[in-house]
């Protein structure tokens, strides 16, 4: 759709991000926060509306690929943070639901980078998310496990570059263990995080008739039902977390001499192979869960053999292709041996990109086309 040359507003700016990346009340994917209740927050705290407007202009802007717009976005976004540091310094402010979100976002965001560096992650960022737990229902408590495990590993780096841990047969037997509570994680996972497989093949489009633009992006056909798009975010982060794991054994494999282990040749072999299925069945497990964060209702209608308006417009996708870019670009340079997963998962990137207006996007579809050619030993 062609955009007016005409300067954006706040308010404008405002209305795309609440239609592309906030599900709407009655959606069957649950968020945290519905469409009304972010419309309720974007009135009563400045904060919200300018971090809102900040987001959605930069978005617009990458679209219009206008370097003004996207100055303006950074302008507001800056306000925006200003504005919340200032609530976490009154009494009242830091303990209301925004700032609070604002804070567990900021540790998210916060163990994504030590994965990226290879640093610790921040006692004070661990202890929050221990702390948390009492605080969540019980269902919810599972994804904390999962921190846990995330933040050995990313321990376990961390001690690797600095040369705390030396001995490579210490740094596999660790990175062994930390795999196999990865395995029990996903093995012991409660209801409210299951997700189920379905197929769509194309013949199905001449009975359905119209049929969602999601159905686009299955992998094979693929395409998997999560019970919102927050467990699906989790799972990916599992996934991708996971395959880092598996990535250090294969590693530390090629580099340890066979002779120096304490275990039979067939062992290793195993150990290898395993590691190299795990690799590929999670970049593929990533891959199935493309169609539903782009249009969670639009993947239910195709199970329940419902029609789409004509006009059917999928909102929300942008929250789901935001949440994709980590996962996709970990899989993409992890299993970069495996060229129809590479292409296939690009092509994921470059609509995330172009099409939901993600910056980001495009900047890691750039990075990841420029080190092709690398070994991945980095």
């Amino acid at each position: 759709m062609p955009f007016p040359s005409s300067p954006i507003t706040i308010d404008e700016a405002v209305a795309f991000f609440l239609h592309s990346y906030v599900l709407r009340h009655g959606e069957i994917a649950n968020a945290h926060f519905t469409h009304q209740q972010m419309i309720n927050s974007t009135k009563s705290s400045e904060a919200v509306f300018w971090g809102v407007g900040a987001v959605g202009m930069a978005s617009l802007a990458n679209i219009r690929k206008s370097k003004a717009l996207n100055l303006i976005a950074t302008r507001k976004y800056i306000s925006a943070l200003k504005l919340t540091a200032a609530s976490l310094q009154d009494t009242t402010l830091c303990k209301s639901d925004e700032t609070v979100i604002a804070v567990v976002l900021l540790g998210m965001f916060e163990m994504a980078d030590c994965l990226r560096v290879g640093t610790k992650v921040p006692t004070p960022i661990v202890e929050l998310s221990k702390a948390a737990e009492n605080l969540r229902p019980p269902g919810e408590k599972y994804a904390d496990i999962l921190v846990d495990i995330v933040s050995r590993l990313t321990t376990l780096r961390a001690d690797i570059k600095s040369r705390r841990v030396t001995d490579w047969l210490t740094i596999l037997d660790m990175a062994v263990e930390i795999d196999q509570s990865f395995t029990q994680w996903a093995s012991d996972v409660p209801a409210r995080w299951r997700y189920t497989t379905s197929f769509h093949h194309s013949d199905n489009n001449v009975i359905l008739g119209n049929f969602p633009k999601c159905m686009n992006y299955t992998f094979c056909g693929r395409f998997d039902i999560y019970p919102d798009l927050w467990a699906t975010n989790v799972w990916n982060y599992y996934r991708a977390t996971r395959m880092i794991t598996n990535w250090m054994i294969l590693d530390l494999l090629a580099h340890t001499p066979t002779e120096t282990f304490n275990c039979l040749p067939e062992t290793i072999n195993t150990l290898r192979q395993k590691a190299e299925e795990n690799k590929i069945l999670l970049a593929e497990d990533i891959c199935a869960s493309v169609a539903f964060s782009f249009d969670p209702v639009g993947c239910q209608s195709i199970v329940l053999g419902q029609r789409l308006p004509d006009s059917t417009y999928t909102p929300s996708g942008c929250l789901g292709g935001s949440l994709l870019i980590s996962p996709i670009a970990v899989a993409v340079w992890i299993s970069r041996s495996q060229p129809y997963l590479r292409m296939w998962m690009l092509s994921c990137l470059e609509h995330i990109a172009h099409d939901m207006g993600i910056g980001r996007a495009g900047a890691v579809f750039r990075l990841l086309e420029e080190n092709k050619t690398n070994d991945g030993d980095s």
